[in-house]
C-alpha cells in the first residue's frame, strides 16, 4: 500500500484530497445542524418580518405626526392672526 501511494500520488495530491475531504465533512456537519434546527431559522425569519412591519408602522406614524403638526401650526397661525 505504501509503495502504491508513493508511485501514484504526490504529496500535493494527498494534501489536496485530505483538504477536500475535510471541507466536505464540515459542510455535511453544518448541513445536519441546519436541518436539525429549522425552528431557529423560522424564528429568525419571523423576527425579521416583525422588524419590517414595525419599521413600516413607524414610517406611517411619522408621516401622520408631521401632517398633524403642520395642521396645528396652521391653526396657531390663524389664532394669532385673529388676536391681532
Amino acid at each position: 500500500m505504501n509503495e502504491w501511494i508513493k508511485q501514484n500520488a504526490s504529496y500535493n495530491k494527498i494534501i489536496i484530497s485530505l483538504f477536500v475531504g475535510l471541507l466536505s465533512f464540515l459542510a455535511l456537519q453544518i448541513y445536519n445542524k441546519v436541518d436539525a434546527m429549522p425552528g431557529k431559522f423560522v424564528g429568525i425569519e419571523r423576527y425579521l418580518n416583525d422588524q419590517i412591519r414595525i419599521r413600516d408602522q413607524y414610517t406611517t406614524d411619522q408621516k401622520r405626526m408631521e401632517k398633524t403638526i403642520g395642521e396645528i401650526q396652521q391653526d396657531v397661525k390663524e389664532i394669532l392672526r385673529a388676536l391681532k
